[in-house]
């Protein structure tokens, strides 16, 4: 902190001291608050030695500077060219070319790090610009240019893929663990709320063509739209109270959804969460999508489908499965 009193005498020193104090709390307010008795040292530290006449105020021009004490949360940030993975995937033109290459070797490393190929996570970093979730021009208290996006988005998709600590994002990234999980808990909430762009059932007769056309030239299987199962997530910290609700055959909480999904492995419906005790039968029964399919509400209920009979004859059915 650097206080500075200028000759004109206009500044009334304990003025000075009352906003002073407030500048310090507010600093520390992140970090559980200022004890009062240090609070009161800085202070003192700061216009102790001030010179004023005998109205108080200041005679000359006093510069005073302090270090304030690190606190335990306290990151030193480095330049994000020294990070791991900026290095690694982001640096240049060439690394960025090997990485979309999915035979190359830093393609292939990519892939096994985050889950996705590199084509789709500049996709998330252009949505998440584009629909300004994220303003990489914006400032923080100092002056200094927020995050690269590239680099939280990369932190986000190793959360997801391994469940990667926030002491590992630090490290691979040189961006403090807190920017980290700050982000990744904005930036999952903007994607739930846009769901519907990407995880939908097929809306009208193009969209349906392409699924169904692939469960009948693979499999011949014709009226078939999905496969469907469902999916249980573990539960780490599941409360004792409802442990005999969510402990299955697994052995462990989890929480089941159920998912559908089409032959190339794009999820089509994913349901709300159940408890892990229950079977998938009973997920089914009250999963609001195959409910719909199955009594008839849905669209894809009224689509007609032909087979042909090993004597020749055509068979008409009604309602995709």
């Amino acid at each position: 902190i650097t206080v500075t009193f200028v000759e004109s005498g206009d500044i009334d020193v304990a003025t000075e001291r009352v906003h002073a104090r407030e500048q310090i709390n507010r600093l520390f307010s992140f970090n559980r608050g200022l004890p009062a008795e240090l609070s009161e040292d800085l202070v003192e530290d700061l216009f102790g030695d001030a010179n004023t006449d005998e109205d108080g105020a200041p005679t000359k021009e006093h510069v005073e500077e302090i270090t304030l004490p690190t606190t335990r949360n306290y990151y030193e940030q480095r330049p994000k060219e020294e990070s791991n993975w900026w290095s690694r995937f982001l640096a240049t033109d060439q690394i960025k070319a090997n990485a979309k290459n999915v035979s190359h070797p830093t393609g292939i490393e990519f892939r096994g790090l985050f889950a996705v190929p590199y084509e789709i996570f500049e996709e998330l970093v252009f949505i998440t610009l584009d629909r300004g979730w994220y303003d990489p021009n914006r400032t923080d208290c100092r002056g200094r240019k927020c995050h690269d996006v590239r680099l939280l988005i990369l932190g986000s998709l190793a959360v997801m893929k391994d469940n990667a600590t926030r002491l590992m994002n630090q490290t691979n990234t040189n961006i403090s663990g807190i920017c980290h999980d700050t982000f990744y808990s904005h930036w999952c909430k903007k994607m739930a709320e846009s769901k519907e762009d990407w995880i939908a059932v097929p809306k009208n007769d193009d969209s349906l063509a392409l699924v169904s056309r692939d469960y009948e030239t693979h499999y011949n299987l014709v009226g078939c739209i999905g496969s469907m199962d469902v999916v249980k997530i573990g539960w780490d910290k599941c409360p004792i109270s409802l442990l005999h609700l969510f402990k299955g055959k697994e052995g462990y909480p989890t929480i089941g959804f159920n998912v559908v999904t089409s032959h190339r492995r794009e999820i089509l419906n994913v349901s709300i969460g159940f408890p892990g005790s229950r079977n998938d039968k009973t997920v089914v029964k009250v999963d609001e999508f195959p409910n719909e399919l199955n009594r008839g509400r849905h669209w894809l209920r009224g689509k007609t489908w032909y087979t042909k009979r090993k004597n020749g004859s055509v068979s008409r059915f009604r309602g995709c499965y």
